[in-house]
């Protein structure tokens, strides 16, 4: 290699990896599907997948691949069920009074 191509053949050559199992058009609708909510779990989107596309992944794959499409793991902020609807304008009127 090094008589061959010099300096730029001493550098390792990655083959790029294996192929990903969804299509371009598979990955789209996916993140089109994941902007409709936001409180999906790792478990729930594998479970999507699966369902739509019949590709099993791992949870350590689906964790790669929705940070591949930005999304970053968050601890989910839990919602009480007896907080109202208009809980901020509520607040706002009892900070006025």
């Amino acid at each position: 290699m090094w008589n061959e191509k010099g300096l730029e053949g001493l550098k390792p050559n990655y083959g790029g990896g294996r192929p990903s199992e969804l299509s371009k058009e598979q990955k789209e609708e996916l993140k089109t599907i994941l902007k409709r909510r936001d409180d999906w779990t790792t478990k729930e989107v594998r479970e999507l997948i699966k369902n739509k596309s019949g590709v099993e992944y791992s949870l350590r794959h689906v964790s790669r691949l929705l940070k591949s499409f930005g999304m970053k793991y968050a601890k989910p902020y839990q919602k009480d069920y007896r907080r109202p609807e208009n809980a901020e304008e509520e607040l706002k009127k009892t900070w006025r009074s």
